[in-house]
């Protein structure tokens, strides 16, 4: 049983993605698009449910995205517990403006030629440099300006990988494969310590 002690100075985030959908299955690009979650994606939701039934959020932050929203109600269900629900657009999947609903297969160059130049848009989209600032932003002020101790984000692969990135320097292959684990981020006055759950 995981124990969680509240300190001043301490902040504690654990991220969670939403369960697998229809078209992560299928590899389409959803950004922001959706589809429903599939019966493993469910599954995968309710079992990390199991690691934070100790734990007693703050706040909630859900991306307004269906699947995460979705997910999130699987979720409370299993955690049994009234707390504040955010809803954060901030924390909406990047938007990938006309190459949503397109296969991640055949799109794999256009997305690796945006990761490295991060000022170009999407068509019809977002940048890199654009998705990052309002992740962050996010991140500043509505968790570590906030009074808590203890929050919940429940999100997507973009916004969790530029989360890691920026805090802890992670690589993509280290993110990705760590992708449905819970990640908790301990924020205290001299560092970010990280652990998948």
């Amino acid at each position: 049983m995981l124990v969680y002690l509240r300190h001043s100075f301490m902040k504690t985030v654990f991220l969670l993605r939403h369960g697998q959908t229809e078209d992560n299955r299928k590899k389409i690009i959803q950004g922001q698009g959706d589809s429903p979650l599939t019966s493993e994606g469910i599954k995968s939701i309710k079992k990390r449910a199991a690691k934070l039934k100790e734990i007693i959020f703050d706040a909630i932050y859900c991306s307004p995205l269906g699947r995460a929203k979705s997910s999130m109600k699987i979720l409370l269900k299993e955690l049994n517990q009234n707390t504040k629900i955010v809803f954060s657009d901030e924390i909406q999947e990047i938007d990938f403006g006309k190459y949503t609903k397109n296969n991640i297969n055949k799109m794999i160059g256009i997305i690796h030629e945006h990761k490295k130049n991060t000022s170009k848009p999407y068509p019809g989209g977002e940048s890199g440099d654009m998705f990052k600032e309002r992740v962050l932003y996010f991140m500043n002020n509505f968790v570590l300006n906030n009074e808590g101790n203890f929050f919940l984000v429940i999100t997507h692969f973009g916004v969790i990988e530029t989360i890691l990135r920026h805090y802890n320097n992670l690589s993509y292959e280290d993110i990705q494969s760590n992708q449905d684990s819970i990640i908790r981020l301990s924020f205290n006055e001299n560092n970010v310590d990280l652990t998948f759950l």
